[in-house]
């Protein structure tokens, strides 16, 4: 016999459920800077989540901007720090979070 979850439970279950696996955003950008270390400018270069899978093999996809021809750079990783070095390439590039680490904020 299964047994029936009340929806009050059930809404309770999924928002804690979905709340704590939500994916987690990053940006990948590059400063320019001028000879003395200034900041000219700086452009984005991909934005990632964050995934966390639920049997602790927590994992990032990546999206880089498109380049001049349209193409865009797609790929899973295991961490935000990995995905950077294959958009950075020989560039320093560095990892904005836009959302809060759940572990970190509790």
């Amino acid at each position: 016999m299964q047994t029936i979850i009340p929806e009050g439970e059930l809404t309770r279950q999924i928002a804690e459920v979905t709340d704590h696996f939500a994916p987690r955003r990053f940006a990948v950008y590059q400063v320019q800077r001028d000879a003395d270390g200034q900041a000219l400018d700086f452009a984005v270069l991909g934005w990632g989540m964050e995934i966390a899978d639920g049997f602790g093999e927590d994992y990032v996809e990546l999206f880089g901007m498109p380049d001049e021809k349209g193409a865009r750079l797609r790929g899973q990783f295991q961490s935000a720090e990995s995905a950077t070095r294959v958009l950075a390439g020989s560039r320093p590039v560095e990892v904005r979070w836009v959302d809060e680490d759940p572990d970190r904020s509790a």
